[in-house]
């Protein structure tokens, strides 16, 4: 499971209880104009005569200019210059560099009339050194179904964000406990002044105590040695990206991966690894295309979304003839806001492997991160295709609110939240070229609905108490941590 929110909530739990601490309605900040705004004629334009930035002390003005649909001396219809505001501050909050972006606005009077933009920041806390605290689980569901307490990993991470002013990206972590893991990851958004092309460098040391080694009845079946570390994986990866104006992205990567796996693995499973390979070594490649237009993308109400990926593993650099498999995946998802305050999603996801005979540690299908049917989530349907649709109706219970502790700076001081009310229902199919007939949630239509609580708060984070019933007659509560479209 991942550190994310472990982090997060130590981060809460830490300021919410200082002094000062209070919650008062605000609504989300976007286009207030002031001064004279002149009725808009069919066809009438407005020229952007000045745009400025205020409250960014640290953050570099080329990197704001960058998510602008404008610059200073463009002329637009008046029409659309109102919405063309909005987008900037969406596309400025999407950058993840602040809890609030405003828009002030103010209007000459003309033939045409001139604008002028001042947008203010509230910039986040860019540097968060603090210990984490992981689960040896796929998510925190399955941890609770147990509760063993061995099975916490823990370390050091150390985060620094918008590194130079250039929302470049630098991540050093250091795990021990349960499990060992050592990582570094380097992000360079814009290498050229057209800030079109990015660069960069991940590098992962894992060791694992506990490993799954099969899958039974659509659970995963481990194994455990406390004194023997039964996986090791060494994956480092080279990403070279492309951003054509606002909402398109190209991603190129490139990775080597490293596995020693422990003789007791490939006897309990000899379908673990490729045959009689127990340190398989090969490198990959894959492209993936995004067209992103969700309005805030940690948690969307109004927009669209495309994306697909490409991989290839295995390229015979290694001399190794496996891997040798094709990978294709797409997602689309679509946001409306039916009346105020209601929200419609909708998101459909699709694999295909084009490799029949995958071994079981390169074979996922639902049940893996966020990619499940809810209802399912203590199950594992192992595949090399799937199909899955997700819908949520989702009712803005709680307006947004600020809370301010005063003795803190805006940065970390200044706490926002909105809390919705949600119907959901998923449908799901996984197929599988497994003969064994163990993995009986496979090749059957999956369905599951629910209700939940979901609570969106600054550094971009969702929480989700949901309650779901599944087709095999199971209600659960569960807890996640991302937007589930």
């Amino acid at each position: 499971m991942s550190d994310l929110f472990f982090r997060n909530l130590l981060i809460i739990l830490v300021l919410i209880p200082l002094a000062g601490f209070s919650l008062t309605e605000s609504p989300l900040p976007g286009f207030q104009p002031t001064g004279t705004f002149p009725p808009a004629a069919k066809d009438s334009v407005l020229i952007i005569s000045e745009i400025t930035f205020s409250g960014n002390r640290t953050t570099k003005e080329n990197i704001l200019k960058r998510e602008l649909p404008f610059e200073a001396g463009d002329t637009i219809l008046l029409s659309d210059f109102p919405g063309m505001v909005g987008k900037s501050r969406d596309n400025l909050l999407n950058t993840s560099l602040f809890n609030f972006v405003y828009a002030d606005t103010v209007i000459s009077a003309g033939s045409p009339p001139k604008a002028s933009i001042t947008y203010r920041f509230v910039e986040r806390w860019y540097l968060w050194p603090f210990p984490v605290i992981k689960l040896a689980d796929r998510n925190i569901n399955t941890w609770l179904q147990h509760g063993d307490a061995d099975r916490f990993t823990y370390g050091f991470y150390l985060q620094k964000d918008n590194f130079r002013g250039r929302r470049e990206k630098l991540v050093l972590s250091w795990i021990t406990g349960y499990d060992r893991a050592f990582g570094f990851i380097y992000e360079v958004p814009y290498l050229t002044r057209k800030q079109h092309l990015g660069l960069s460098f991940s590098t992962q040391y894992v060791k694992n105590h506990s490993v799954p080694y099969d899958s039974y009845n659509n659970k995963l079946v481990e194994i455990k040695d406390k004194r023997l570390f039964l996986k090791t994986s060494l994956i480092s990866s080279l990403r070279l990206s492309y951003r054509n104006g606002i909402h398109f992205y190209h991603f190129l990567t490139v990775t080597r991966s490293r596995y020693d796996f422990t003789d007791t693995l490939l006897i309990l499973n000899p379908n673990y690894s490729f045959p009689g390979n127990r340190h398989p070594e090969f490198f990959s490649i894959s492209y993936r295309f995004k067209a992103d237009f969700r309005d805030y993308q940690p948690y969307p109400l109004t927009g669209h979304f495309f994306d697909i990926e490409l991989t290839k593993d295995g390229l015979d650099l290694t001399g190794n003839d496996k891997p040798n498999q094709l990978t294709a995946r797409a997602s689309a998802r679509k946001y409306w806001e039916v009346v105020p305050r209601l929200n419609l999603a909708a998101g459909i996801t699709v694999k295909r492997t084009l490799e029949n005979n995958l071994p079981f540690f390169m074979t996922k299908g639902l049940g893996y991160e966020n990619d499940l049917v809810r209802g399912y989530e203590y199950y594992v349907i192992d595949g090399q295709d799937y199909f899955l649709v997700r819908t949520d109706l989702k009712w803005n219970l709680l307006r947004q609110k600020v809370g301010n502790i005063k003795a803190l700076p805006p940065s970390i001081g200044l706490i926002h939240c909105r809390v919705y009310l949600t119907v959901f229902t998923d449908a799901g199919w996984v197929h599988t070229n497994r003969l064994d007939n163990l993995n009986m949630l496979a090749d059957r239509w999956l369905l599951g609905t629910g209700v939940g609580l979901n609570v969106v708060t600054y550094y971009d984070k969702v929480f989700r108490l949901e309650v779901s019933h599944n087709q095999k007659a199971e209600t659960g509560v569960f807890l996640n941590f991302v937007a589930p479209i």
